[in-house]
């Protein structure tokens, strides 16, 4: 085959002396090395890429996933405010403000007469000695039991806590509601109305 590459044509032959094939070697070298690196560098790019495009679906997948079931995987935005997750119809007299520590205040007339916090078990749990009933509902939107707990001050004699459970979670929604400005069974049936939106 190589006659007839060569088609019997003799190509010069050089002949290089020392020096001259040390220069051919040194700068054979310094060519080498940098494209060695470059193919360390090309051979891992793919690697880097694949994984950045991975990283990148995740992040996409998980947050199209926590809007489509609400369930706020990243933790931020609206979502995460349990006071915008619910609806309650309180009497047309009565109005809720927000309060600065992120508590729900009822105000009939310019008086405090009851509202929502979340609070937890441990929570729940401190008062034990000022607790006169409690009672597990029924007929609510929601796992609810009630406590009524004696308070001893100007304008309020008891306080009737609904502790509604939040899916999930190791909070719970506690709305209550001062008497004598609610009655039990007015309390109850806004309880009946309370609904969590997750």
């Amino acid at each position: 085959m190589s006659n007839q590459l060569l088609n019997g044509k003799k190509f010069p032959r050089f002949e290089l002396n020392s020096d001259q094939r040390n220069r051919i070697l040194q700068q054979l070298n310094t060519f080498s090395s940098p494209r060695k690196h470059r193919f360390a560098r090309n051979r891992f790019m793919p690697v880097i890429s694949g994984l950045a495009l991975f990283i990148m679906f995740s992040v996409i997948s998980v947050y199209s996933y926590s809007i489509i079931t609400g369930e706020n995987l990243f933790g931020f935005g609206s979502a995460n405010d349990p006071f915008e997750n619910f609806t309650i119809n309180l009497p047309s007299n009565v109005k809720m403000e927000k309060q600065e520590d992120g508590t729900i205040w009822f105000i009939r007339d310019g008086e405090y007469v009851g509202g929502i916090k979340v609070v937890t078990d441990k929570e729940i749990n401190m008062n034990l000695d000022s607790v006169f009933e409690t009672m597990e509902m029924k007929g609510m939107h929601h796992p609810t039991i009630r406590k009524l707990n004696h308070v001893k001050t100007e304008n309020i004699i008891q306080i009737n806590h609904f502790y509604v459970t939040i899916d999930g979670k190791d909070e719970r929604y506690d709305v209550y509601f001062h008497w004598p400005a609610f009655e039990l069974k007015d309390a109850i049936l806004i309880m009946r109305t309370f609904e969590i939106h997750q």
